[in-house]
């Protein structure tokens, strides 16, 4: 049955319209990068991309496709030029800093037409921890060729290769086969499958480039700070259970793995083991732990001396040594961390040690007059796209799975503070669809994160406009394993839901990383549930989420925020 009776349904959707009616503040415009724009910017020639590497064609067709982009950021300055010169890369940036979308750029900008009578095939692979990625740089690549060149074939410049598509993995692989693209975009699963079924299909030996992106998220390691037994038990799950992305490069650079297990008596000529003419590995992520960074050199997918760590702040930062672990910066500006903790009976107040946002004065603050909210039949939302009548029927009959006063304090928080586009980040196993539901019944226009649909995250691809206010605002609702990498500059704000139970201080950072995208500013916002008591198979525990989550910024080296509608 429904979690909420009519009458308290009818009376949030009141408020809700109240909350919307007090929404104001437009964003600042989007800039992709950090440089100041003078009021006759747009008329400025912008040569910035020039003498980077890449092509003619990628620059005017980005320049083109997106307007918005002005300059080449810091990062995309740095690693650019690395990726056109054939370098094996570790590539650590903060999140908001281009890394993917200069990636893509120079991946395209390595294209280069096969030999007179040969047969095309895959020249560079790029591995993403998830469909909705692929489909972002598919979406990038589809605008920026399109721009240069509209007769350009699309699939015989890049394909993807998912699970989860509308079209089955069958028929991508069969396309494959048939017309290989000069650029594989795929998840490491799909990959794997599609090589298992059938080796021919992908040839592992002839890349020229490999890159991974969100390589933290895809590669195991022992983290540093364990204890022996936490290391021990990890390291056996590892050899036990290598992930895909481990397999795909193993099997790419196994002549590199096999020369690095001879001894250095048999090895000719020199201590340095010579040049080989395996692809060119970039590894990217915002974060770079030391445990990662020893698992991909004990791997041996780099050669001895063929490996260059480029940690991007703004300036060009080499090989630094082991005090990178406690780096943890978030891209963005003035990107704000607030927490509310919810009670077993609603109330809504803000994490113990909160402090007032910078500029705000709680002076004033205390002397405005709450907001009066009457609850009248003219004042409901705007309708909302009907959801499915199988939807209504299933979910209306079960009971939820998730927090009452949680779902309504995430809708409350979302109603007076959103103007155009939000993100709601659920624990992995917590259902999407339910969410979607349970906020819907709340008057929010919460949409499942897809971005082959318009409506559910692809219009918002790179668009940068989200400086006005919208009436009717939409919550993109997803999980973390889909929120890698994205980058969905309308978005303005980030709600979480409780603290993540693995690596907590990444996963934050993942998380944050995606408001306040190239210089804009954010708000993330984690609710979390009052210190409560556990019973699981008869044994009592608690469960004390605000306590982990000062915990995590405290890591961070951040300061939670009083969201200032709340107490």
């Amino acid at each position: 049955m429904s979690f909420l009776p009519p009458s308290s349904i009818s009376s949030f959707l009141s408020f809700y319209t109240a909350c919307r009616r007090c929404i104001a503040r437009p964003l600042p415009v989007l800039r992709f990068a950090s440089t100041a724009a003078s009021h006759n910017a747009a008329q400025l020639p912008r040569p910035a991309f020039s003498g980077l590497g890449l092509s003619l064609g990628a620059i005017q067709g980005m320049q083109t496709a997106f307007p918005v982009i002005r300059d080449a950021t810091d990062a995309q300055r740095q690693f650019i030029p690395a990726i056109m010169g054939g370098k094996n890369l570790l590539l650590k940036g903060p999140t908001g800093s281009g890394k993917s979308f200069g990636l893509v750029l120079a991946l395209l900008s390595k294209y280069r037409p096969p030999e007179p009578k040969t047969r095309p095939k895959i020249s560079t692979l790029l591995i993403v921890p998830h469909r909705d990625l692929a489909y972002q740089f598919l979406h990038w690549i589809e605008r920026v060729v399109h721009a240069a060149n509209p007769s350009q074939s699309i699939p015989s410049l890049v394909q993807v290769l998912v699970r989860g598509s509308s079209t089955p993995l069958s028929q991508q692989a069969a396309q494959l086969r048939d017309s290989p693209p000069h650029l594989l975009i795929g998840t490491p699963q799909a990959i794997l499958d599609v090589i298992h079924e059938d080796p021919t299909c992908i040839n592992l030996k002839g890349f020229s480039s490999v890159a991974v992106d969100e390589v933290d998220y895809l590669i195991d390691y022992v983290p540093s700070e364990s204890t022996k037994f936490t290391k021990t038990k990890v390291e056996l799950r590892m050899r036990k259970h290598p992930t895909p992305t481990k397999q795909l490069l193993d099997m790419i650079y196994a002549e590199r793995i096999t020369q690095a297990k001879q001894s250095l008596l048999q090895r000719v000529g020199s201590k340095i083991a010579p040049p080989d003419s395996l692809p060119q590995l970039v590894l990217c992520s915002a974060t770079f732990r030391s445990g990662l960074r020893q698992q991909i050199f004990a791997s041996k997918w780099l050669g001895r001396g063929q490996g260059e760590l480029i940690k991007v702040k703004g300036e060009a930062i080499q090989n630094e040594p082991e005090q990178e672990d406690q780096d943890t910066v978030i891209g963005g500006r003035n990107v704000q961390h607030c927490a509310l903790v919810v009670s077993e009976t609603g109330d809504i107040r803000n994490i113990d040690g909160a402090v007032e946002a910078e500029g705000a004065s709680s002076q004033e603050a205390a002397e405005e007059e709450p907001a009066v909210v009457t609850a009248s039949s003219d004042s409901l939302p705007v309708n909302l796209p009907e959801l499915p009548e199988e939807m209504l029927e299933r979910f209306s009959m079960t009971a939820s799975p998730f927090h009452p006063p949680v779902m309504e304090a995430i809708a409350a928080a979302f109603a007076v503070d959103v103007p155009g586009v939000a993100m709601l980040v659920l624990p992995a196993s917590a259902p999407v669809q339910r969410a979607v539901y349970e906020l819907r019944m709340l008057g929010v226009n919460a949409v499942g994160l897809d971005l082959l649909s318009n409506e559910r995250g692809r219009s918002h691809l790179l668009r940068g406009s989200g400086a006005a206010v919208e009436d009717d605002p939409t919550l993109l609702v997803t999980t973390l394993a889909t929120t890698r990498g994205l980058d969905l500059p309308d978005l303005s704000h980030v709600f979480i839901l409780g603290v993540c139970t693995a690596r907590k201080v990444d996963s934050y950072l993942h998380l944050a990383g995606r408001a306040g995208r190239f210089g804009r500013g954010g708000k993330v916002v984690s609710v979390l549930e009052e210190r409560r008591e556990v019973v699981n198979e008869e044994k009592r525990t608690w469960k004390d989420e605000p306590r982990q989550y000062s915990l995590m910024l405290k890591t961070l080296g951040l300061q939670a925020t009083r969201h200032e509608s709340f107490y």
